[in-house]
């Protein structure tokens, strides 16, 4: 079996990415954070997929490790492994949370969800096993990596024998805990089914020689229960009789206080008579006395409040005085609108007066007075001079320090001296150092003779800086009054300029609206004395008091002639309604009294108590006729014998009754409690059949588990001596030292010798772990697969070895990779393989 490629879609920070694996070795080195990991780990769950992540787990799991940076959410890709000769393309999508969502698909096949963890089919172990053999990680960190799992002892069954002999001690464990469950020990909390049965059976004894005491009783209750039957008939039919009679003195009683009512009813209207001897009065009559009494008291309370205060009368007479001879609409109109806009007017000049005039911030600038014409057009024509003279100093400043020399006059001076040593070479000695010697002289001269450019260009700087001194003694004051301290004279002198001209236009505007503010004002005092004496004429301060006083007095005065009218029709209505009341009380032969109200309430009470007795005998009379007739009643019965009363009979019933029911109900209990006792006796029976089962099972599994501990020793030799055999081969290669002097238990657990003392690896330095961890690896593989070998994936498995082991693991790996394809990861040159 081995891996032909992978292409990754996106997983973790791979995106895009397709890798081809070759027979033997595939070296991977990488720094790290470049993916070592992620691409081992996509391996791994391209067989057996991911665990659901759920938003309450504290630790980050395979799914949200390898969520890729960009957040998608569906990631994965596809992976090409060989399997007998065959290719298989192995497609999976992954969800950001759970794997509901996920989806797998086998040479373009998809499968069900039941098949998501596939490298059980081909590896024939769980992904658990895959981790603790194939799949080899720097971050384990001893042999417990590697013991015995389900599915690899399930494969070591396979290949060994049909008995599962690398779990002995679990299956010996099995046998004391089956035992146990049989028949346990006293001391032990959790009995067996033997002692629970023995303590079943004590208790059903207990319960059988309770329920046979019952048993025995019931007849003597059944007896009690007779007894008591016939005296609760006794007193049913005593007490029937008892009520029969009371009822009958108790409708007598009823009969005699009903008409007691009839007589208290007939005295009533008696004296009700002697009250009124001309009758009652009549309903309507009673209405026409309340409405007539109203209608006084409505009358006297409009009369009372149509009276006239003496603050409103004497509010009208002023109001009269002054509005007698009318009211001017126009002239109030006129001078209500001249009033509005002298006020408009006001605001407007007010506003006026807050709105800035353009220029006027440069006031504080002129302060001290604006500078004439011809002092400015002076200053400008200096500041321009100054302006010249910084340029020439400029210039004169860019110019070199010495002037230099024409290159013709050194080339003619050179080739006078090579003429003079030619002339010296062709014999004419004295010819040529003359000719040399002159040149020479010449050059020398020309240098000394060339007169210095720079000396007037200095002279002229300085009579500039002179004058430039004088001339910034001069303007520097002048422009500094008006807020300019540098030396840009020229572009002070022309914003002056612009800000004198800015400040005059702004005078002039400023003179200009003075003078129309105040032309405006005169007009509006005029119009306000003409307001004012209007409403001096008439006594008021606002223009509109004039107007609403005149409607108050029109309203007024035709409100008095209202009210006159009215007054009259309700003084006549007051005098129809007391002659009115007058003859109702001359027909009853009544007086009338001072409290109208109060004598109505009495008549009508009177009425309707009058009606209410008569109505009310009328209805008892029929009653008792009823009761007389329904009871069939003649003559009054006598009171009821011996003293025996309903309540007395009644109590002593109900106390019957419940012991009555209190005794059924004990004996219906305890039928139903004997009832248990076949039961019982049945489960005794059960149980005595079941525990004769269980002590020959109990029996059987001892002598079981005595055989299978004598076998232990020759079951353990067979198992694991393949791998201990494998395990020395591959740790002489790396570590001698612990090749041989070890113990393996059946779980592949090894612990080494130090004096014929068998020690724990965790006592080993981090390197022999490493080294021990990967001969117990390779060694658990050889044996678990006999036939086609699986790929090894190695993610950077040797970081804790030192030069020389890690020498020995490469050679190690050299020679695994000649029966297995081995993917290995490093993040080192020291570690390539």
């Amino acid at each position: 079996m081995r891996i032909k490629s992978c292409n990754i879609k996106a997983f973790g920070n791979i995106k895009d990415k397709e890798i081809d694996f070759a027979e033997g070795i595939n070296c991977f080195i990488q720094d790290n954070g470049e993916g070592k990991t992620t691409l081992a780990d996509y391996i791994r769950v391209m067989l057996y997929g991911m665990k659901t992540w759920g938003t309450k787990d504290s630790t980050m799991g395979d799914r949200r490790r390898y969520l890729p940076y960009e957040g998608k959410k569906l990631y994965g890709g596809s992976m090409t492994v060989e399997v007998g000769g065959e290719d298989i393309v192995i497609t999976r999508t992954f969800d950001e949370k759970t794997n509901t969502r996920d989806t797998l698909t086998i040479n373009g096949i998809e499968t069900s969800e039941k098949e998501q963890t596939i490298g059980e089919k081909y590896f024939n172990i769980d992904e658990d096993a895959f981790k603790r053999t194939v799949y080899i990680s720097s971050l384990t960190s001893s042999s417990d990596a590697v013991r015995a799992t389900d599915s690899i002892n399930r494969n070591m069954d396979m290949m060994v024998t049909d008995i599962n002999t690398v779990d002995l001690d679990n299956v010996l464990k099995s046998f004391d805990e089956r035992c146990n469950e049989i028949q346990s020990g006293r001391a032990r909390k959790n009995k067996g089914e033997i002692n629970r049965l023995d303590e079943e059976v004590d208790n059903i004894s207990s319960k059988l020689s309770e329920l046979r005491y019952i048993d025995e009783n019931l007849e003597v209750k059944y007896s009690d229960l007779n007894r008591l039957e016939k005296e609760q008939n006794s007193l049913a039919e005593k007490l029937e009789s008892v009520r029969k009679r009371t009822q009958e003195l108790t409708i007598w009683r009823q009969i005699d206080d009903y008409q007691k009512k009839i007589d208290i009813g007939k005295e009533a209207l008696g004296q009700m008579k002697l009250r009124y001897p001309q009758g009652l009065p009549s309903e309507t009559d009673i209405k026409a006395l309340s409405d007539a009494n109203t209608a006084i008291s409505n009358a006297d309370s409009v009369l009372k409040a149509m009276k006239e205060s003496e603050e409103t009368e004497k509010c009208f007479i002023g109001l009269e005085k002054k509005y007698l001879d009318g009211f001017d609409t126009e002239e109030y109109e006129r001078i209500k609108a001249l009033k509005k806009e002298s006020d408009e007017e006001t605001i407007r000049i007010e506003s006026e007066t807050k709105v800035r005039i353009p220029g006027e911030e440069l006031a504080s600038r002129f302060s001290m007075g604006i500078p004439s014409k011809e002092a400015m057009e002076a200053k400008k024509s200096k500041s321009l001079k100054y302006k010249g003279n910084q340029d020439v100093l400029q210039t004169i400043a860019t110019m070199p320090v010495q002037a230099k020399i024409p290159m013709i006059w050194i080339i003619l001076g050179v080739i006078g001296i090579v003429a003079g040593i030619s002339v010296l070479a062709l014999g004419m000695k004295e010819i040529g150092i003359a000719i040399a010697v002159l040149s020479v002289i010449g050059v020398i001269a020309l240098v000394i003779a060339k007169p210095n450019d720079n000396h007037a260009a200095q002279v002229r700087a300085l009579e500039l800086n002179e004058e430039n001194s004088r001339l910034e003694s001069e303007l520097k004051p002048f422009y500094a009054q008006f807020g300019f301290f540098d030396t840009a004279f020229t572009d002070y002198a022309e914003s002056l300029s612009a800000m004198v001209g800015n400040y005059n236009a702004y005078i002039e505007a400023k003179e200009a609206r003075d003078k129309d503010l105040e032309e405006r004002r005169k007009r509006v005092e005029k119009a306000e004395r003409e307001v004012g004496n209007y409403l001096e004429r008439y006594g008021v301060e606002e223009l509109t008091r004039i107007e609403s006083d005149y409607d108050i007095y029109t309203k007024q005065k035709e409100q008095r002639k209202i009210i006159q009218t009215k007054r009259i029709e309700y003084e006549k209505t007051k005098e129809e309604n007391k002659g009115l009341i007058s003859d109702i009380f001359s027909r009853y032969g009544l007086q009338i009294p001072e409290d109208i109200v109060k004598e109505v309430e009495k008549f009508r009470a009177d009425l309707s108590n009058w009606n209410n007795i008569i109505g009310t005998t009328a209805e008892v009379e029929k009653t008792i006729e009823k009761l007389k007739a329904d009871n069939k009643l003649t003559t009054s019965p006598e009171d009821i014998a011996n003293g025996e009363d309903v309540d007395t009979l009644k109590d002593e019933y109900d106390k019957v009754v419940k012991l009555v029911g209190k005794l059924s109900d004990d004996i219906n209990n305890d039928e139903e409690q004997v009832k248990m006792i076949e039961r019982y006796e049945v489960r005794l029976s059960e149980i005595d059949e079941r525990k004769g089962e269980l002590r020959e099972r109990l029996e059987l599994l001892k002598k079981t588990k005595s055989f299978i501990e004598s076998a232990d020793k020759i079951l353990k030799d067979k198992f694991v001596g393949p791998i201990r055999d494998k395990y020395s081969d591959y740790m002489r290669a790396l570590l001698p030292k612990w090749a041989d002097d070890i113990e393996m238990d059946t779980d592949y657990r090894v612990k080494v010798k130090v004096d014929s003392i068998a020690h724990d690896c965790n006592h080993l330095s981090q390197g022999e772990r490493t080294c021990l961890e990967m001969a117990l690896r390779i060694a658990v593989i050889d044996n678990m697969y006999k036939g086609e070998k699986p790929f090894l994936v190695m993610d950077d498995p040797f970081v804790e070895l030192d030069k020389e082991n890690m020498a020995k693991a490469k050679e190690l790996v050299r020679k695994i990779s000649e029966r297995y394809q081995v993917v290995y990861f490093c993040c080192h040159e020291s570690r390539v393989v």
